[in-house]
């Protein structure tokens, strides 16, 4: 499993690739904005075999119609390993990095992803911005 310090680490060892570092940082947002809606397993499966995850519908983040929450929609009552937070710790520890603070698309597609991490918690200590 990832944490705060091997995502730092990606950052930290990037190329001076600009376009490059543009589709890690993109593949890295993009992963993070789907990872709550998977802990929490309101992935929608499509019928066919294979489908990549930021092209799976969440029921919560996704739909225009309002789900009934319970708490099987909430990632930190269905993670024993509060992995959730370390997802957390991770995203906060990006957020420092130079090469994230001057993408713009980096940071747009974090901001989504923030949104949807905190659509599947309810911790409230971590609600509390």
């Amino acid at each position: 499993m990832y944490t705060a310090d091997s995502y730092r680490a990606r950052y930290s060892s990037m190329m001076d690739d600009d376009q490059q570092n543009e589709r890690v940082q993109v593949d890295l947002m993009t992963a993070f904005a789907k990872i709550a809606c998977a802990g929490s397993r309101c992935l929608e499966l499509s019928q066919s075999t294979f489908q990549p995850v930021h092209l799976l519908s969440c029921v919560l983040c996704d739909t225009n119609s309002r789900h009934e929450r319970s708490a099987m929609t909430y990632w930190n009552k269905q993670d024993d390993r509060e992995s959730w937070k370390e997802v957390i710790a991770a995203m906060l520890t990006i957020t420092k990095e130079p090469a994230f603070e001057e993408s713009l698309q980096a940071r747009i597609l974090m901001a989504v992803a923030i949104g949807r991490v905190y659509n599947h918690i309810s911790d409230s200590e971590y609600l509390s911005l």
